[in-house]
């Protein structure tokens, strides 16, 4: 792929190389279970690396000093939500992550450090310190307890 410029028009291809080269996306039988977004990532503007359907919407954004958005309110909608997603933002330390597919599988793992953030989309994970480390983690709630909420892979 050759460097593009700002005022060529992207192709499709071109556009889906770029964003790999981005962040680490994990698939599993052609669907994605995760995608990883490394501290480094400098957006151009704002970016969502979540797609439009997606029930969590996740963007990076960068802006210069006096920038404003303008108060607003999310208007309520009705949703169904049929898979719970998470997104962990390593704060400091390091963190390997190993990824499950729907069937339990360990089918990839990946080292997360400062600053790396993981967006989980479907499949299973589990975490394993491997210095000390503070870990930010949002999911869709509300949450009633890990009896109900997690099924652990054995």
């Amino acid at each position: 792929m050759q460097p593009t410029t700002p005022t060529k028009k992207l192709l499709f291809h071109e556009v889906i190389n770029l964003i790999d080269k981005m962040h680490q996306y994990i698939i599993h039988n052609k669907k994605t279970i995760a995608i990883v977004i490394r501290g480094s990532f400098k957006p151009k503007g704002v970016e969502f690396i979540s797609k439009e359907e997606e029930p969590l919407q996740i963007g990076v954004s960068e802006y210069n000093k006096n920038h404003s958005i303008p108060a607003h309110i999310h208007r309520p909608i009705k949703a169904t939500i049929k898979s719970i997603q998470e997104v962990v933002y390593i704060e400091k330390g390091k963190v390997e992550i190993q990824f499950y597919s729907p069937n339990k599988k360990l089918i990839k793992k990946a080292i997360l450090k400062k600053h790396d953030f993981c967006y989980f989309i479907s499949g299973g994970h589990g975490f394993k310190m491997l210095s000390k480390s503070k870990i930010f983690e949002v999911k869709q709630g509300p949450y009633r307890g890990n009896k109900f909420d997690k099924e652990y892979i054995k």
